[in-house]
């Protein structure tokens, strides 16, 4: 089934310097009845497109067979669902989203039966149901957060095929617009070994074997430090520009180094890593703790308190510290 596109949207939309187009949805400001089942995702104007992720993601987007999954995986922080959902936005695509849980079951998909307005007994679709019904796009995070038999007993979704809702007795034709992407921290094929990641659950092969996979990880040194500099530039303002390249720099290379040590650390227990999503707290708070007069000693120990090391266990926290004032030396 072949998408209904209304537009091309120019590369240099999502940062690409190309001068093609990718399909999408013309854009509007008007409000729909169906505007309010669905996510508004705002562009990130600071958000880097790894170039490669863009043009696998590109090329099952304008697919022509519309039916399959997009499995995205990656370890936690390195940007899989702002990236997939910074696309979206991108090409104007409709959103819903879910995020697995330990004890959900398919119902959290499919919908629910609720107290309507007038207090009769009244279904609402969930998530799956409104993708299948109007065409949107059906973004499930923390994919093996989820029992395997889940996913087995959805194999209507995973197919493309019409949802078959058994507790209504409804069969919703599949939208041709409608499309599916997972993501998760651990690779479908095997969750056992991986970083750290609990409560999850490996999927059976008939799961993995339905998807397209992009395999994301951290970006660059240099790519993180220049998303790190877009991300920062408002809170860092009062700050010179020396002082600021000093502290982004030690900043990355602080995350790369306990990044690097969580791949070569031994056995079960995994030393804590600095995702980008915590690299950016981190970097932010320490530079408003040195605008607010602390000494960059001062403003090192309490910004890498408040942004991780107090949450992790005395080893991790010791680990953080070393690495830490191994990476701004220059800087204290």
């Amino acid at each position: 089934m072949t998408m209904l596109f209304t537009d091309r949207i120019p590369a240099r939309t999502f940062g690409i310097d190309s001068g093609s187009t990718v399909l999408g949805f013309r854009k509007t400001t008007r409000k729909t009845a169906l505007s309010r089942l669905t996510r508004t995702i705002p562009v990130d104007a600071a958000h880097t497109f790894d170039p490669a992720f863009f043009a696998q993601i590109r090329l099952w987007w304008e697919w022509h067979n519309t039916r399959e999954p997009l499995a995205v995986t990656g370890p936690a922080g390195c940007g899989k669902t702002t990236g997939v959902l910074q696309f979206l936005a991108r090409v104007n695509a409709p959103v819903v989203t879910l995020t697995c849980r330990r004890r959900m079951d398919k119902y959290e998909l499919i919908g629910r039966w609720g107290p309507g307005e007038d207090g009769s007994l009244t279904w609402y679709d969930g998530p799956a149901a409104l993708a299948w019904r109007h065409g949107f796009v059906l973004v499930v995070n923390e994919l093996t957060a989820a029992p395997a038999d889940v996913w087995v007993s959805m194999n209507d979704l995973l197919e493309g095929d019409d949802l078959v809702n058994d507790r209504t007795g409804e069969v919703i034709p599949r939208h041709a617009n409608t499309r599916v992407i997972l993501t998760d921290n651990c690779r479908l094929g095997s969750t056992t070994g991986d970083t750290g990641y609990v409560a999850r659950n490996d999927q059976d092969r008939s799961v993995f074997e339905r998807c397209w996979h992009i395999a994301l990880s951290f970006p660059d040194a240099e790519t993180e430090l220049a998303m790190l500099a877009k991300k920062t530039a408002s809170s860092l303002t009062g700050l010179d520009a020396k002082r600021t390249d000093a502290l982004l720099r030690a900043s990355v290379a602080f995350a790369r180094k306990t990044r690097e040590a969580q791949l070569e650390a031994k056995g079960r227990i995994k030393p804590a890593a600095v995702s980008p999503r915590t690299l950016l707290r981190f970097t932010e708070l320490m530079g408003a703790l040195m605008l607010a007069g602390n000494t960059a000693q001062a403003a090192l120990t309490t910004a890498l308190d408040l942004s991780l090391a107090a949450g992790c266990s005395p080893q991790n926290r010791g680990h953080l510290q070393h690495w830490a004032a191994w990476a701004f030396s220059d800087l204290v």
